[in-house]
C-alpha cells in the first residue's frame, strides 16, 4: 500500500482484514476502534488510527 496515503477505503480495509463486503461495512459503521469519516455517502478510514489499532490488536 502507498505509505503516503492518509486514508483507506472500505475495500482496502476489507482486504486487510479478510472480511466480506457486508461485514466490513457493518464494522466500519458501528463504532469502530479507529477514525472513520463519511463523505458524500462514502467512508474513509484514517490510516494512522487504523494502522495503530491493527498493530496493537494483531501484533
Amino acid at each position: 500500500m502507498d505509505d503516503n496515503k492518509k486514508v483507506y477505503t472500505v475495500s482496502e480495509i476489507r482486504k486487510i482484514l479478510g472480511l466480506s463486503k457486508g461485514s466490513t461495512y457493518t464494522f466500519v459503521k458501528n463504532n469502530p476502534p479507529f477514525k472513520v469519516y463519511a463523505i458524500l455517502g462514502s467512508y474513509r478510514i484514517n490510516k494512522e488510527s487504523f494502522d495503530n489499532w491493527f498493530n496493537d490488536t494483531f501484533n
